[in-house]
């Protein structure tokens, strides 16, 4: 804010010392006419008479710099009499000063481009109707004619009003397409926001199987030991540690359904858990070209290993890939490298950018921009994660997907 308030004075005070370089040059060249080049050679009274309208051109003229910045810093932050005020004071001081000439015609400029169109009308009919009354009453008509000063006045009135309007008109539309690229910047926080939300209710629904599924286990294994109540010691021990580990395995996803829901009002339903392999395979079932450097049956082998959020998270990234190069890249093969480490599971999917036609082609199968990968982002986000997503450039045709889910999630 204080940024832009030094950036409009320097542009009000650039202004108004252009206006004072303009105004300086035209009352030298004012006095040089009046004079004839000679002003030794005038007579007593007519030197004073120069004289008179000299001092008066010059004082005008001074004073409506004055005015001036004051003027435009009212029309740009008050919305009240006081800037009309000034705007008026200008165009009448501007009648018998050519030093204070630019400087109205910069303070109409300016009320025509704020809206201020009255204001502006008053001062261009007030400023055109004395550039015929003072030459007239004070005798430096120079021989022009009242019709022709008449002439040349509305001329210049209507040339004002035009360009005044013309730029009212511009900054309106300016105005309109900043409104509107607002309007449509909310609009899209707003859906971002809400496929986050659906987002953390997807995890929700999948981790609610888990926390079943873990459950079941835990009474499972303690009714063995309920029913075997002589078991072997190593047997008991066996049982106890399963009980153990899956019991904080099922509070570990009951934080997480927690974390992931905290800004939500309730649990949703329950959703079944998906494996990769089935992805892949509808993907080449539909006719979709998908290489990986694992196989399925391996591929669901890895995520099975891991924790069931992380494991969700990159079936998700997987799913969202192939439909995104489905929609965007049709014919176009999908290329998938996983990766594990000690700490974390690395996930490298990308498909060559489509030709001129082919790119016809998806569009023309109805297909629009979705929130898809706003929702990978923000799961990637909650596990502690990343996810990069990079778009065609001359020298790599590509689109690619890179993320990395930590195994041990900081939810």
């Amino acid at each position: 804010m204080i940024e832009g308030m030094h950036s409009r004075w320097l542009r009000i005070s650039v202004t108004t010392v252009a206006c004072f370089l303009i105004g300086f040059c035209l009352f030298i060249t004012n006095v040089y006419l009046a004079t004839d080049g000679d002003p030794a050679g005038l007579s007593p009274a007519a030197e004073r008479r120069i004289g008179a309208l000299t001092a008066v051109d010059f004082w005008s003229g001074l004073l409506a710099l004055i005015a001036l910045p004051v003027a435009l810093y009212c029309l740009d932050h008050i919305r009240h009499r006081l800037g009309a005020v000034f705007i008026i004071l200008i165009s009448v001081l501007a009648i018998a000063s050519t030093w204070a000439f630019p400087g109205a015609v910069v303070a109409l400029l300016t009320a025509y481009s704020r809206g201020r169109t009255p204001t502006a009308t008053v001062g261009t009919v007030v400023l055109a109707a004395g550039g015929v009354a003072w030459p007239v009453l004070t005798g430096t008509a120079n021989g022009a004619s009242p019709v022709s000063l008449a002439a040349v006045n509305m001329g210049f009135a209507i040339v004002l009003c035009a360009a005044g309007l013309l730029s009212a008109r511009r900054r309106n539309t300016r105005q309109s397409v900043q409104r509107l690229a607002s309007l449509n910047r909310e609009q899209a926080a707003r859906l971002a926001e809400k496929a986050r939300r659906v987002e953390r209710a997807r995890i929700a629904r999948e981790l609610h199987d888990s926390i079943a599924h873990r459950l079941s286990l835990i009474s499972v294994h303690a009714g063995v030991l309920e029913v075997s109540p002589q078991a072997a010691p190593s047997l008991i021990r066996q049982e106890s540690a399963l009980i153990g580990s899956t019991a904080r395995q099922a509070v570990d996803d009951l934080h997480t359904v927690l974390t992931v829901l905290r800004e939500d009002s309730g649990m949703p339903g329950p959703a079944a858990l998906t494996l990769v392999s089935e992805y892949l395979s509808q993907a080449r079932v539909s006719g979709q070209r998908v290489a990986c450097n694992l196989s399925d049956e391996d591929f669901d082998r890895l995520l099975a290993s891991l924790p069931v959020v992380v494991a969700q998270t990159a079936c998700r990234i997987v799913q969202e890939s192939l439909t995104n190069a489905r929609k965007h890249a049709p014919g176009q093969e999908v290329s998938i490298a996983v990766g594990r480490t000690r700490r974390a599971i690395t996930l490298k999917i990308s498909n060559r950018a489509p030709a001129a036609g082919e790119a016809a082609a998806g569009a023309a199968e109805g297909t629009r921009r979705g929130y898809g990968l706003v929702g990978l982002h923000e799961r990637a986000m909650l596990l502690g994660g990343r996810l990069i997503t990079t778009g065609p450039t001359p020298g790599h045709p590509y689109f690619a997907l890179k993320a990395r889910l930590p195994l041990e999630v900081t939810l």
